[in-house]
């Protein structure tokens, strides 16, 4: 037996077979309208949980309540590799997450998170957090944006990458530029310092002379 959707209508196909004969026996069935949202419903969710399950990172939902305390209310597989946390880990206790901050970085995202709620803008952070599992830091980013629920609480809808390859690179930029800087003035200073020598040396001969 198998069975699929066309239009408005679910068919569904079974091969009977004799001792000498096979039939092709095809029932049409018409889709309620429960049905059909039902139906609907499954094909979005799969979709949402492809695009999830291939998406660098971790895809999170997270709200603050009206003590301002955080909460997890959805997080992908991404969190395992990302935070080192599993999901269930996560939604028990948020505070898990932000144990982990950089003590300079948290007091930014609570910033920002502050931010966001008062200017109703999208979260954007990023800051440094320490695996101790792994032995590992690492820089995230994280972006989401807002939605407030009917009962005045605010939750929000994004993603938190893993960017300590290009924040490395960052710094390795500006370090380089730093040291070429510094390099730049050094012989500026050796020029500055080898003309006075040629000048002094120039007005004693001619003095002499």
């Amino acid at each position: 037996p198998s069975s699929g959707i066309a239009g408005d209508f679910q068919l569904r196909t079974m091969l009977l077979q004799t001792e000498d004969t096979e039939y092709v026996l095809v029932i049409k069935t018409a889709l309620t309208s429960n049905e059909k949202t039902v139906q609907a419903l499954n094909e979005s969710e799969s979709r949402y949980q492809a695009i999830v399950s291939n998406t660098p990172g971790m895809v999170f939902e997270f709200k603050q309540d009206s003590n301002g305390e955080i909460q997890f209310l959805y997080l992908s597989e991404g969190s395992r590799p990302l935070l080192g946390f599993a999901p269930e880990q996560l939604y028990e206790n948020a505070n898990l997450f932000f144990s982990i901050l950089n003590s300079r970085d948290h007091a930014n995202l609570n910033a920002k998170i502050k931010k966001s709620v008062s200017e109703f803008c999208v979260l954007d952070w990023e800051g440094r957090v320490w695996i101790d599992g792994w032995q590992d830091n690492k820089w995230i980013n994280i972006r989401a944006t807002p939605r407030r629920l009917n009962n005045a609480e605010v939750v929000w809808d994004g993603i938190m990458f893993n960017i300590t390859q290009s924040k490395k690179e960052k710094l390795d930029l500006e370090n380089s530029r730093r040291d070429l800087a510094e390099l730049t003035a050094h012989i500026n200073t050796i020029r500055e310092d080898e003309r006075k020598r040629i000048a002094r040396e120039i007005h004693d001969d001619l003095g002499g002379n």
